[in-house]
């Protein structure tokens, strides 16, 4: 299990461990369905990212939601 919370970094963290994800049975990150820091990813490139690597999206938690009850945030569970 590789476990990702970096603020809006995950990209940069899941090609830092391109030589890891090979031995990676599951991946648990925080995802952003909107730009919430400079620069961040949102889920749509992480959710790429992984399934180009043969991972699949298993299940998605709520999380933090905007004062309107959009929901910004949520833990990702992706697992091969």
């Amino acid at each position: 299990l590789l476990k990702i919370d970096v603020q809006g970094a995950e990209l940069l963290a899941l090609r830092g461990a391109e030589k890891t994800l090979p031995r990676v049975r599951f991946i648990l990150t925080e995802v952003s369905f909107t730009p919430l820091y400079e620069g961040s990813c949102v889920f749509g490139e992480v959710y790429d990212l992984l399934s180009a690597r043969g991972f699949r999206l298993l299940s998605l938690q709520d999380g933090f939601r905007g004062g309107d009850g959009e929901l910004l945030q949520s833990d990702a569970l992706f697992g091969r």
